[in-house]
């Protein structure tokens, strides 16, 4: 836990400011109950262009909270960092939930994994991907999760978003959904 701490610290030291302050709460609620991601599967589901892009968004947000927030969390039982740490004051509601993996990371990097696997667009592609990575970086810097978690939680949700994706390709029947 050594480099998590001296990450914590250098973050906490040398980046944060009050108008990282501002973006960061406001991203890492747009995180909360993976409500970005719901709102954009739902936004997704509305296409009829993009209906089964919409519906394996979703998989994905069940899927990673079911193996992030119901089975490993409860298994690892890592206290986050704000519990760790003496004298940390935090900038938005103190997360109930162990700290490992970061829920936050992991949907986001779930719903991410597999929108980009299907559109084209190589801006949107780029924007999402720092959207989810600004999004794990947020939970670092209100000092709610280690790196760690973060890391953990990006490759846990892009492992998650290829498990749909293949899902929907067999039930296809082609490689490609």
């Amino acid at each position: 836990m050594g480099l998590d701490l001296r990450v914590l610290e250098f973050v906490y030291r040398y980046l944060q400011n009050a108008t990282l302050d501002v973006f960061m709460v406001l991203l890492s609620r747009l995180g909360d109950y993976g409500l970005l991601w719901l709102i954009i599967s739902l936004g997704l589901m509305i296409s009829k262009k993009h209906k089964k892009l919409g519906y394996m968004s979703l998989s994905s947000i069940l899927l990673g909270f079911i193996t992030g927030e119901l089975i490993l969390k409860n298994i690892i039982q890592r206290n986050r960092p704000f519990l760790v740490i003496e004298n940390i004051n935090l900038s938005i509601a103190a997360p109930q939930s162990f700290s490992f993996p970061s829920g936050h990371t992991l949907i986001a990097f779930a719903t991410v994994g597999v929108i980009i696997r299907m559109i084209e667009s190589k801006v949107y592609k780029k924007l999402l991907i720092a959207l989810a990575c600004l999004m794990g970086f947020s939970r670092v810097y209100l000092r709610v999760h280690y790196p760690t978690d973060v890391l953990a939680g990006a490759v846990i949700g892009l492992m998650v978003s290829f498990i749909i994706y293949k899902i929907f390709a067999w039930k296809e029947g082609t490689k490609k959904v």
